[in-house]
């Protein structure tokens, strides 16, 4: 400790004197001016200025204070300097300045500089500093300055009207993104250093003058309109070529999506899919047909249901009221063992034929059971066949695999006992099988 000192200015940069930033000097109580530059301060105590109430001026260049300056050693490390009016912490590869670092300050401070780090944007410490005069942050890694710390910065010029900011040999870029920017570098009231030397770097890396982009700011600007109209084209077309193949893929399986919906649905109603040949069937059978009544209410219902012993699922019979079609038709195919589809020409004209056809046809495959049989009353050309039925009928002619839907050819006309009898023997057999 130094008795009645009166030392002002004390000088320590690049010396061993403080051989660490931990320990602290008692009796420097009249000190102005403190240079501590170049010193080991990877750590630092947050009372290492206590003693120096009375320090107007502190120079604290390349220190290691990007490791030193910690949030908690911020809030302390200039506390109870209500003097200090100048600040210069040069050189200490710091990538931000926390808000309290100078709360003791806020109305005295008048220059503060940051030069040779690594800031990217101005310190937001400033909005709170009333007297700041000086801001250096030159040689950071600023490439601009954002909306929001323009206005910062043009609020503390009214508030200080002799406020001025250095901001050279910072790495400008000169973009699309940056035109707002230069443009106020070179409108703004506020004092700043030498301006019309700033460089700064185009997109294709090529370095210039900013001042020589701000000449050429119109043209610039209608060329930047032009590429984001540009880009803004290439992503409407990108997404116009994604909707149309997402509404061509959706029509193409349109079916598919719709069966997957309805099983959905069907699971959410509290339905569970039937498995297996030991599940008890609510029907025997589901016939699918359009207007062929005389044959589906008149033979098949006689040899089915009164011969056999068999129950039907008949849409004009037991199809539930006020619940949808779509529902009901899914329902009486997962609750039948075996699926009818009497196919005719008005059947294959029908919008709902079409639907039962596929629906069945994906129910088989899921539930992985050859469940389907197909009766044909009309003659029907097989090149005018619709895509499903085509598909099934190619399927059956292929005998020796076993699991196939089976096919049952029945001629209203003309047909003699013994085919009628062969037609419901096997009909018979395969319900029953």
């Amino acid at each position: 400790m130094v008795q009645d000192n009166v030392l002002k200015v004390v000088d320590i940069s690049g010396t061993n004197l403080a051989t660490s930033c931990r320990q602290i000097f008692a009796g420097l109580y009249k000190l102005k001016h403190l240079n501590v530059s170049r010193l080991q301060c990877s750590s630092l105590s947050k009372d290492f200025f206590r003693n120096y109430t009375s320090l107007e001026e502190l120079v604290f260049r390349s220190s290691h204070l990007d490791v030193g300056l910690t949030d908690e050693v911020s809030i302390g490390l200039l506390r109870g300097l209500p003097l200090l009016k100048y600040v210069d912490l040069s050189g200490n590869k710091l990538i931000n300045v926390h808000d309290r670092l100078f709360t003791s300050q806020r109305n005295v401070l008048k220059s503060l500089t940051l030069a040779d780090n690594r800031l990217t944007c101005v310190p937001n410490t400033i909005k709170y500093l009333t007297n700041l005069s000086a801001l250096d942050i030159t040689s950071n890694l600023i490439s601009s300055l954002e909306d929001h710390e323009r206005l910062v910065l043009e609020n503390h010029r009214l508030k200080c009207p002799n406020f001025k900011l250095l901001l050279k040999g910072n790495p400008f870029e000169c973009s699309c993104q940056t035109v707002n920017f230069i443009e106020w570098i070179y409108t703004t009231k506020l004092s700043l250093d030498d301006p019309r030397n700033y460089m700064c770097t185009d997109r294709t890396g090529v370095s210039m003058k900013m001042v020589f982009f701000y000449n050429n700011l119109p043209a610039f600007r209608e060329t930047c309109v032009d590429r984001t109209w540009l880009i803004f084209s290439i992503c409407a077309s990108i997404l116009f070529v994604l909707v149309l193949v997402t509404v061509a893929v959706g029509y193409r399986y349109r079916v598919s999506i719709n069966y997957c919906c309805l099983v959905i649905r069907r699971r959410y109603r509290g339905y569970h899919n039937i498995e297996g040949d030991t599940t008890q069937y609510k029907y025997d059978a589901f016939v699918a047909y359009n207007f062929d009544y005389r044959f589906v209410c008149n033979d098949l219902h006689e040899h089915i249901e009164n011969v056999m012993n068999l129950k039907l699922c008949l849409h004009h019979r037991d199809f539930q009221p006020a619940v949808d079609i779509t529902d009901n038709i899914m329902d009486a195919i997962s609750e039948s063992k075996w699926i009818i589809i009497v196919i005719t020409k008005s059947f294959l004209s029908s919008t709902w034929g079409q639907f039962e056809l596929e629906m069945s046809r994906r129910h088989m495959f899921q539930r992985n059971s050859s469940n389907l049989i197909v009766i044909i009353l009309d003659d029907i050309d097989k090149v005018k066949m619709p895509r499903t039925l085509y598909r099934i009928y190619n399927q059956i002619t292929c005998l020796e695999h076993p699991g196939r839907e089976t096919y049952l050819q029945w001629k209203d006309k003309d047909y003699d006992v013994e085919d009628a009898h062969l037609f419901w023997a096997y009909l018979k057999n395969t319900l029953l099988a």
